[in-house]
């Protein structure tokens, strides 16, 4: 089930997507609101859009108001969630890190991993996944019609299409597990046990992104990037992808 739904994602990044439906003159009103300062009229007037459709301005600008709020883990999870539809935003990236520097949401030292599969976004692996795929069956067709290429190296194209193919799968697949992940959208703690009288561990600040690990009633386990587990309230965390409504 997990695999469909990674292949589902994968579709979904690949296909281009249709334009958001807000109309021009409600978005309008809303960045009105933002240039006069009335930042939660704004918020509410961008939450409404959103619930009609999707853009990475939409989720720029909303990003943008709750920053001015304060709302920090609000404001993390809309840059982020922008960044889902625009990965190459330079705007949202540059305001999402400022954020982050601001109230000390330092990122942990990224591995070779994460740098080598962020040479290129979730939608590109995956074309480039598609393209591996399209030069396979052509690949395979000529040896079939042995007009092209010499059927004894088959095996050795099969091997590098092979390679190169689990190479695109492995690094959409970290990239979507980022994509998995949850928004601390207020300042609380990761507590030892999944029950309200449970001793609190360690605090966490809105705006950390944390992997769920599982859940029990209100409550979810959590790891963090720097590897600290804990229960959260489930309140207290938000997806970054948003769920059909």
């Amino acid at each position: 089930m997990r695999t469909l739904t990674f292949l589902l994602f994968c579709l979904m990044m690949i296909v281009p997507q249709e334009g958001s439906t807000e109309t021009k003159s409600s978005f309008t009103d809303c960045n009105d609101f933002y240039h006069a300062h009335s930042y939660r009229s704004a918020v509410d007037c961008y939450e409404q859009l959103s619930t009609e459709g999707y853009s990475a301005e939409l989720f720029y600008n909303l990003g943008n108001s709750y920053a001015q709020l304060g709302q920090t883990g609000h404001g993390v999870l809309n840059y982020l969630r922008g960044l889902a539809i625009s990965p190459g935003d330079s705007d949202i990236k540059g305001n999402l890190e400022a954020l982050k520097n601001e109230h000390g949401l330092f990122d942990a030292e990224r591995t070779f991993t994460h740098k080598f599969t962020r040479l290129l976004s979730l939608s590109q692996w995956c074309w480039l996944l598609l393209t591996l795929f399209m030069c396979h069956i052509i690949v395979s067709f000529a040896v079939f019609r042995k007009k092209i290429i010499n059927p004894k190296r088959e095996w050795g194209l099969n091997l590098i299409f092979f390679l190169l193919g689990s190479l695109c799968i492995w690094s959409a697949f970290n990239h979507y597990q980022d994509w998995q992940k949850l928004v601390v959208i207020n300042d609380t703690r990761l507590q030892v046990s999944p029950i309200d009288s449970g001793s609190a561990g360690l605090s966490i600040k809105q705006g950390r992104t944390v992997a769920p690990l599982k859940q029990y009633q209100e409550f979810t386990l959590v790891i963090d990037d720097s590897g600290r587990k804990g229960w959260v309230r489930q309140e207290d965390l938000v997806p970054i992808i948003i769920e059909k409504r």
